[in-house]
């Protein structure tokens, strides 16, 4: 008991609560954003749907996971994922406004999409967006700055590096288990050889092949975004 509950294994596991919190803080603001900014239809989805939610938050913790395991600062995979998220987000509800559908797979699969979907943005829009991005990496820096004595402080050495063994093994390991939870987590959302599922019994949830709007309204962005993935 005294080994689970040294400083070190602490450490490690405030590092997968860090992640945790901020991934269902990012996956609210990725529904927050598809509902139009609409902070009532948002929290209506989180407690109506909160089984889907949860599971879109678990497979948002796997996704941030994988990011984290490439930094040695516990906030900076954070940082690094609420960007992406924004930008996700920012070009799905562009879509959304001048298409009338959100962001689907086949938008990154068709090369010729990209200069279409370059039409749509809005310059100012896009200025907002970058600002959010800089003041997302931005308070990532600040929590690796307030919090670095905590994480990097050790009794007579230095931090480990990057390339230490023991940190280069915590990283892969923590990369493993994103790869494999999240693959495993999404296995039967995925479409196989075009067939579609369903729905998902478990999650009391069906899939609306024929309206994605509604699809990623009843499942959130993270399993409706997938559901398209062939």
């Amino acid at each position: 008991m005294k080994y689970l509950l040294s400083r070190k294994n602490r450490k490690i596991l405030h590092r997968f609560a860090i992640v945790a919190l901020t991934a269902i803080l990012f996956t609210f603001f990725l529904e927050w954003r598809f509902f139009g900014n609409d902070f009532g239809r948002t929290w209506t989805f989180v407690t109506e749907r909160f089984p889907v939610f949860a599971y879109n938050a678990l497979l948002m913790f796997f996704i941030e996971l994988l990011v984290a395991a490439f930094f040695t600062q516990p906030w900076t995979g954070a940082g690094i994922t609420f960007a992406l998220t924004i930008i996700f987000s920012y070009i799905s509800a562009q879509k959304q406004v001048f298409r009338g559908q959100p962001l689907l797979p086949e938008d990154f699969m068709l090369t010729d999409q990209a200069g279409t979907i370059t039409k749509f943005i809005d310059i100012w829009s896009l200025i907002r967006m970058l600002l959010a991005v800089v003041i997302a990496i931005g308070l990532a820096l600040l929590c690796n700055h307030l919090t670095r004595h905590y994480f990097t402080r050790s009794e007579r050495i230095k931090p480990k590096k990057f390339w230490h063994k023991r940190e280069r093994l915590l990283r892969v390991s923590m990369a493993i288990l994103a790869t494999v939870g999240f693959v495993s987590s999404t296995d039967f959302i995925r479409n196989h050889n075009g067939e579609r599922n369903q729905e998902i019994a478990w999650l009391g949830t069906q899939f609306v092949a024929w309206n994605q709007m509604i699809n990623y309204e009843n499942n959130g962005m993270i399993i409706g975004f997938l559901y398209n993935w062939s």
